[in-house]
């Protein structure tokens, strides 16, 4: 029994979603997803040149729908292996320059193509006779971007479309990229924050005082921690001896006038530096 164009393609698909599953992590990976599109395009192009179509509604439909996937998969795993291949392997702040170029490029090229985007997204069908047969063998696609162009096996919007779908699987692979790469960073960033020494360098008094002020707060742990525990792990954190800070918080309620001196340091100063950001 001879095969039908969707049948082809579903099976096309059924392959493809099997490779898929190893992320194509490697080139050869790659190279056999680029093989089994190319053998599937090729498949369906003897197909077409040998026994064509029934009419007009069924080429549309192939030509819209059909071809589409095997072709945007190939393009794709183009522009993957070209991405691994120009991604610098060290630096993670060149890494991020690379990946903000390649989502400027994904947006210009949806900006310029808006129409034919919008056209698909709102399932018309007005124009496929034009878009989608063969009828017409002028191409609307410039020779640069349409090097694989095919008067037998193409039309002059279904490489178009094919690019866009191509582009719409790129962006998503970048995105995640940028995923990855932002947990990278984090981690690094983590482990140089783990390396590091905190020291307090206000006097013990100050330290004291931000402490007894979380506690009475009930900031920390819903209220439930003790003032000691906070002490202690303020003591483990910043590196230093607090001493009797009983004494000194009794020495703090003897002053004269403001006895939460420190706290209105920091109220003052951080309300200087946000009517300085303000003024920028």
């Amino acid at each position: 029994m001879v095969e039908t164009y969707q049948e082809i393609v579903e099976r096309f698909q059924k392959k493809y979603d099997q490779l898929q599953l190893a992320s194509f992590n490697s080139f050869d990976q790659l190279e056999e997803g680029v093989e089994l599109c190319y053998q599937c395009l090729q498949h369906l192009k003897r197909k077409v040149l040998l026994d064509g179509f029934q009419n007009e509604i069924e080429e549309i439909h192939f030509f819209k729908m059909q071809k589409t996937p095997p072709e945007s998969y190939l393009y794709y795993l183009y522009k993957v292996r070209t991405y691994q291949l120009l991604l610098p392997q060290l630096d993670v702040d060149e890494q991020q320059q690379f990946l903000k170029k390649e989502l400027r490029k994904i947006n210009k090229f949806y900006a310029k193509h808006r129409e034919l985007i919008y056209y698909m997204q709102r399932n018309r069908s007005d124009m496929d006779e034009y878009y989608f047969t063969r009828k017409l063998k002028k191409v609307h696609i410039n020779l640069k971007e349409n090097r694989y162009w095919d008067r037998d096996f193409s039309t002059p919007y279904d490489m178009l479309w094919t690019r866009i779908k191509t582009t719409q699987l790129y962006a998503r692979f970048i995105e995640v990229e940028c995923q990855h790469l932002k947990l990278q960073a984090n981690h690094t960033h983590l482990q140089e924050v783990q390396g590091k020494t905190l020291k307090w360098t206000a006097s013990k008094t100050a330290l004291i005082e931000l402490a007894y002020a979380l506690y009475s707060n009930g900031a920390i742990n819903h209220g439930k921690e003790d003032l000691k525990s906070i002490a202690v792990i303020f003591e483990k954190v910043f590196h230093i001896n607090l001493g009797n800070f009983y004494k000194t918080y009794a020495e703090m309620k003897a002053r004269k006038g403001n006895r939460a001196r420190f706290l209105q340091e920091l109220v003052t100063d951080l309300q200087e530096k946000m009517q300085e950001d303000d003024a920028l």
